[in-house]
């Protein structure tokens, strides 16, 4: 090979190395309620590493940007805060949603949650919708009262009294494990994909997400809080309080993402406008998982 074609041979690399973000395999997370930077990514906005989202937005973050942490990759949504609705629990912080994290490898979704202010474990009742296929229940199970822009295969619930997911309205099967630790303000959920019905890779299509925060009340369901929709706090991009997104009973924000050793993109859009991609390069760390203590139902 002559000297310009391998010159131009190792550019194609180089860009190609630039846009996929190679990333490598997250070391073993201990569900316990707990931010650790050997096990979740920090330093942003320094030393290369990327600032946070903006309020109401997302990011994909990974070691090779200088974050430092873990090798692996992140997808991390930043939620406005004080924007609860007030109508139960007096508006405390207990369900106001912060900041959202997802990783997954071969076996696990694995999830941090972090809520502003929780004083009660017991108060949270985390909902985590995912189409994987066509078809399938256009609402939240549990008596929630509020519908979804796609029809789920799975819901994935966490609270003080169940581990699992719903799929459909009336079927929930119980597996998986998660943590909150009031001192952190913190959740960790551990989920196996076999259960949910994603592959690994995810090399045709992709998986659609949609997530709420709603009040758990005894025998593990949620808390009925009138009005049109009982969630007290969702990931969507309406600024303000959060019943102005699911006044109508309606989540209308959902993200889509593909998980899988190759790069893969990440787009967000909104049912009631045209779709906004956000395009990202993301290979998703690999993550072994030790436990303090499960819930499960």
């Amino acid at each position: 090979m002559s000297p310009k074609l391998w010159k131009l041979a190792l550019f194609i690399v180089g860009a190609l190395l630039l846009v996929t973000n190679v990333a490598f395999a997250h070391p073993i997370v201990n569900v316990n309620g707990q931010k650790d930077t050997n096990e979740w990514l920090d330093g942003f906005g320094s030393g290369g590493c990327p600032a946070l989202p903006i309020t109401n937005a997302s990011g994909i973050y990974n070691s090779n940007q200088g974050c430092t942490g873990p090798t692996g990759s992140e997808f991390i949504w930043t939620d406005a805060t004080g924007d609860q609705r007030t109508d139960h629990w007096g508006g405390t912080g207990n369900m106001d949603l912060k900041e959202f994290r997802l990783t997954a490898d071969d076996t696990y979704l694995n999830f941090l949650i972090e809520f502003s202010d929780i004083t009660n474990c017991n108060a949270q009742y985390i909902a985590i919708a995912i189409d994987t296929a066509s078809g399938g229940t256009t609402y939240f199970p549990d008596d929630a009262d509020t519908n979804l822009p796609f029809g789920y295969e799975r819901v994935i619930e966490a609270n003080t009294g169940a581990t699992g997911y719903w799929t459909d309205n009336s079927t929930f099967t119980s597996v998986g494990e998660s943590h909150c630790n009031d001192s952190t303000n913190l959740w960790e959920i551990r989920m196996p994909l076999s259960g949910l019905g994603m592959s690994w890779p995810a090399s045709s299509g992709t998986y659609n997400f949609a997530v709420a925060i709603f009040c758990h009340q005894w025998q593990d369901q949620i808390c009925d809080v009138g009005g049109s929709s009982d969630a007290m706090d969702v990931i969507t991009t309406y600024s303000g309080n959060t019943w102005n997104e699911v006044s109508d009973g309606t989540l209308d924000y959902s993200f889509t993402m593909s998980f899988g050793p190759n790069p893969v993109t990440l787009a967000s859009a909104r049912a009631r406008t045209a779709a906004w991609p956000l395009a990202a390069a993301l290979i998703v760390g690999s993550v072994a998982l030790g436990m303090a203590w499960r819930r499960r139902r």
